[in-house]
């Protein structure tokens, strides 16, 4: 697993496979991003985490939900 660590110190975990010598692309798949509140899982395009993702909240709440542009997350519906 690929992990990037942001400034406010959430991360984004994802697989990597190696293209060249120094070029790594990210493998299509599953991507978890780690964040204060709890954790987005979903799929990856492009090196990020996008589209539906499932929310799981710390607290034990679990929302359907999206992450948009510069990663933000928006909650839809909410599953448990």
């Amino acid at each position: 697993m690929y992990d990037v660590v942001f400034s406010n110190g959430s991360s984004l975990k994802y697989r990597q496979q190696r293209i060249g010598n120094e070029q790594w692309q990210p493998v299509a798949g599953s991507a978890e991003w780690n964040f204060a509140e709890g954790r987005a899982v979903g799929s990856i395009d492009q090196g990020l985490i996008a589209g539906p993702v499932m929310v799981y909240l710390k607290d034990g709440r679990v929302f359907k939900g999206t992450v948009g542009a510069k990663l933000s997350l928006s909650l839809d519906e909410r599953v448990r």
